[in-house]
C-alpha cells in the first residue's frame, strides 16, 4: 500500500531530507516502510488529530492509534470524553496485547508525562468473540462489561455502553468503529452484526469482534479496596458521596483524578511504547518541559492531595528515556544552520518552517 511513496524512500545512507511541514505525513509513511512501527510525538492534541486525518487521506487502510492527552480539565471533577478515553485505552491495549506491524502511533508530551494503568493489569485483558464461538460463556461477556467499566443503558449509542434484551446483547467496544449486536440462543452466538447507533438498524454481519476495557480505571474487588484504603488516608473533606459510590463499583465524574489510588503503582506511559521507533523533533525536550510546567500549575492550583509523583513522570526522566531510545529526529532548517547538535540515533529529517 506504500508504492506511491517510493520517492521518499529512506535508506541507511540518508542523513537528512529537506521537507516542509505539510510533508510530515508523507515522510512518516515513507519511514514506516523501513521501520515497521512508529511513535510520533506531536506538539498537542490539535496536531495529533490533524495529522491523523492527513495520514488517513493518504493511506485509508493505514493502521493508526492515538494516545492523546486528557481532553478535560486536569485534576477536576470533570471526566474526559468517551472518545478520548476510548482512544487512549485502545492504543494501550493494542501495543501491549497485539502483534502490531505497519502501524503508526501518535501521542503528545502531556500524554507521555501522565502515568497510566500498569501493563501487567492490562495484559491479556481482552475478550475475542467470533461466529465460531459456539460454546462461549455469555456470563464472561457480562462480567467483562461489569469489570471493564461499561455503562449499562437501554439503547447503545456511544462507546463503552452495553445493553441486554433477552438473547440480544448490544455493545460498543473501544476497539470498534461501530457498535456490535450479538444474537444469542442459550450459550451459542447465532449472529454478530454491526449496527447504526442512531437508527439502531443492523448494518452487516462480521465474523469476529473484540472487547477491551473502556478506560484506564478498572473497578474490581482489588482496585476498589486499594481506593478505599488510600482514599481514607487522604482525609478529603466533603467526599463521602465519591467514596461511597466508588466503593459500590459506580463510576463518578472526575474519577481519573484518583487514578493512582486504584493500583499499587502506576506505569510510565512511555514504557508502553518504548520498543517502537520514535520520531521526534530536536526541541522535543522543550515541549516536554513546558508541558510539565502547565501540568504542575494545574496540579498546585487544584485541591488534589495525592502526591504529584504518583501521577507524573518527571520531565528529566522522560527526556533521558527518549534520548536513549531508537529515535529518528526531524529538524528545522533554522536549527541546522545554527549547527544545533541532535543527539539521537540514526537519521535527521529537515523541515523547512
Amino acid at each position: 500500500m506504500f508504492n506511491k511513496f517510493n520517492h521518499f524512500f529512506i535508506d541507511d545512507d540518508h542523513k537528512s531530507l529537506n521537507i516542509t511541514d505539510d510533508s510530515v505525513p508523507w515522510v512518516l509513511i515513507s519511514i514506516l516502510k523501513k521501520y515497521n512501527n512508529l511513535l510520533f510525538l506531536c506538539h498537542n492534541n490539535s496536531e495529533l488529530f490533524s495529522l491523523s486525518e492527513k495520514l488517513k487521506i493518504l493511506v485509508p487502510n493505514l493502521k493508526i492509534f492515538l494516545f492523546p492527552e486528557w481532553d478535560s480539565p486536569l485534576f477536576s471533577n470533570i471526566s474526559p470524553t468517551n472518545i478520548n478515553k476510548s482512544l487512549r485505552i485502545e492504543a494501550l491495549s493494542n501495543v501491549v496485547n497485539e502483534k502490531i506491524s505497519n502501524t503508526i502511533f501518535l501521542t503528545t508530551p502531556t500524554a507521555m508525562l501522565f502515568k497510566t494503568i500498569p501493563k501487567l493489569i492490562l495484559k491479556g485483558r481482552t475478550l475475542n468473540i467470533s461466529e465460531n464461538s459456539k460454546n462461549i460463556n455469555l456470563e464472561n461477556i457480562k462480567n467483562f462489561f461489569l469489570h471493564g467499566n461499561y455503562n449499562r443503558v437501554e439503547t447503545v449509542r456511544q462507546k463503552n455502553e452495553y445493553s441486554i434484551r433477552g438473547g440480544i446483547i448490544d455493545f460498543f467496544s473501544s476497539s470498534e468503529n461501530f457498535p456490535i449486536r450479538l444474537d444469542t440462543f442459550g450459550s451459542e452466538i447465532d449472529d454478530i452484526k454491526t449496527f447504526d447507533p442512531i437508527s439502531q438498524l443492523s448494518l452487516k454481519k462480521v465474523k469476529e469482534t473484540k472487547l477491551i476495557p473502556s478506560s484506564e480505571v478498572l473497578l474490581n474487588k482489588e482496585s476498589i479496596e486499594n481506593f478505599r484504603v488510600k482514599f481514607r488516608d487522604l482525609k478529603i473533606k466533603n467526599s463521602d458521596e465519591i467514596y461511597n459510590s466508588i466503593s459500590e463499583g459506580i463510576t463518578v465524574d472526575g474519577i481519573e483524578q484518583f487514578l493512582p489510588l486504584f493500583y499499587d503503582k502506576l506505569e510510565d506511559s512511555y514504557s508502553y511504547f518504548e520498543k517502537l521507533n520514535l520520531v521526534i523533533r530536536p526541541n522535543f525536550n522543550d515541549d516536554i518541559i513546558e508541558s510539565e510546567r502547565k501540568i504542575l500549575r494545574n496540579f498546585f492550583s487544584s485541591e488534589i492531595k495525592i502526591d504529584k509523583n504518583a501521577f507524573l513522570t518527571r520531565s528529566d526522566y522522560l527526556i533521558k528515556k527518549i534520548s536513549m531510545s531508537k529515535s529518528l529526529a526531524i529538524s528545522s532548517l533554522v536549527n541546522l544552520e545554527k549547527k544545533k547538535k541532535i543527539s539521537h540515533n540514526n537519521k535527521t529529517f529537515i523541515i523547512n518552517k
